[in-house]
C-alpha cells in the first residue's frame, strides 16, 4: 500500500478510523475527513504516530450538504495528483426527521446522495489511480427493508429513524451494483463493504478490499465483514431497481459520473439525464411498479 493514496469519510472516529489506522500502517497516505476540526487535526497526528510516517491528511467536510461534498472533491483534486482508493464510510441515523439546506431528508442526503456527488467529482482523480477501487461501506440492516424503497424516499409521509437508515443502506447497495456496471470498462473496481461493530484487523472487509494484493478482480459485489461475498436480497439484484436508485442520486444532485454541472432546483425530478450504455447482468428478477421518489 506504500504508493497508494487512500480517501476515507468519516474517518475520525470509531470504525472508520481504525480502517485508517490500519492502512496508513501498511504504508499507504490517507486522507480522512470529519466536520470536527480540532477532532480530526487529533486524530491525524495519531494516525501519523502509529503509522510511522506523516502522510495523513485531515480535511475538513461537513457530510450533510450536496456543496460541501462538491468542495471536498475540488480541495482533493488540488492537493493530490491521484487517488487510488475511494472508502464512503460516512454514515448518519436520525431519531428525528429533519432536512438539509438542498432541502432532501438529512438520512438520505448523508448516506446516499452525499457519496454519489463525491464520487462523480472524484471520477477523474480515481481513473487515474493504479487500479483504483471505490468501496461504499453498508450494513446487512438493509436487508429489513419489505417495500418498496422508492416510495416516500424523503420520508415526508411516515418517519422512522431505524427504518429510514436501512433504507438508505438498500440504496446505497443499489447505487454501488449501478455504479460497478457503469465502469466495467474502466480500471475503477466498485464494491459495497459491510460495517460491523466487531473489528477484527485481519478481516475488515474494507481494508481487506482496499490491499493492493487483496483484489479479486470482482467489481459489484457485496463483501460481508469476514471479507467474503455476502448474500444479497432478491431486491438490490434486481437491475430496473439498481438504475431507479442510479436515476434518483443524479436527478437529486445534478451529479454524473466525472461531471458535476449546477444542481437541480430543489422541486425537480426527472431521470437525471443519460448514462453510458452497460452490459445487462445475467441475473434478472420480476419487475417492480414505479413510485414516485418525493
Amino acid at each position: 500500500m506504500i504508493d497508494k493514496t487512500v480517501l476515507i469519510t468519516g474517518a475520525t472516529s470509531s470504525i472508520a478510523l481504525l480502517t485508517a489506522r490500519e492502512l496508513a500502517t501498511l504504508g499507504a497516505q490517507v486522507i480522512i475527513t470529519g466536520r470536527d476540526v480540532r477532532r480530526g487535526d487529533r486524530a491525524a497526528q495519531e494516525l501519523r504516530r502509529s503509522a510511522g510516517h506523516d502522510r495523513v491528511h485531515f480535511i475538513r467536510a461537513d457530510t450533510a450538504t450536496l456543496d460541501q461534498h462538491r468542495d471536498l472533491a475540488e480541495a482533493v483534486s488540488l492537493r493530490f495528483p491521484r487517488l487510488d482508493v475511494l472508502i464512503n464510510h460516512v454514515e448518519v441515523s436520525y431519531e428525528r426527521r429533519w432536512e438539509t439546506e438542498d432541502g432532501h431528508e438529512a438520512t438520505l442526503a448523508t448516506n446516499l446522495l452525499g457519496p454519489h456527488t463525491l464520487t462523480s467529482g472524484l471520477m477523474p482523480l480515481l481513473r487515474k489511480g493504479h487500479d483504483a477501487r471505490i468501496i461504499n461501506v453498508t450494513s446487512d440492516a438493509f436487508a429489513t427493508i419489505m417495500r418498496d424503497p422508492f416510495d416516500d424516499v424523503h420520508a415526508k409521509r411516515y418517519y422512522d429513524g431505524l427504518e429510514v437508515f436501512a433504507r438508505s443502506k438498500m440504496l446505497r447497495i443499489l447505487w454501488t451494483f449501478a455504479l460497478a456496471r457503469k465502469l466495467e470498462s474502466s480500471q475503477v473496481v466498485v464494491n459495497a463493504a459491510d460495517s460491523n461493530n466487531r473489528w477484527h484487523t485481519a478481516s475488515n472487509a474494507s481494508v481487506f478490499l482496499a490491499m493492493a494484493d487483496a483484489r479479486t478482480g470482482l467489481t459489484g459485489t457485496y463483501y460481508e465483514d469476514s471479507g467474503k461475498p455476502a448474500r444479497n436480497t432478491m431486491r438490490t439484484l434486481d437491475i430496473e431497481d439498481q438504475e431507479r436508485a442510479w436515476d434518483l442520486c443524479t436527478s437529486l444532485t445534478g451529479s454524473h459520473l466525472g461531471v458535476t454541472p449546477e444542481p437541480p432546483p430543489r422541486s425537480s425530478g426527472g431521470s437525471g439525464g443519460e448514462t453510458p450504455p452497460f452490459p445487462r447482468s445475467t441475473v434478472r428478477v420480476s419487475k417492480t411498479a414505479k413510485s414516485s421518489w418525493l
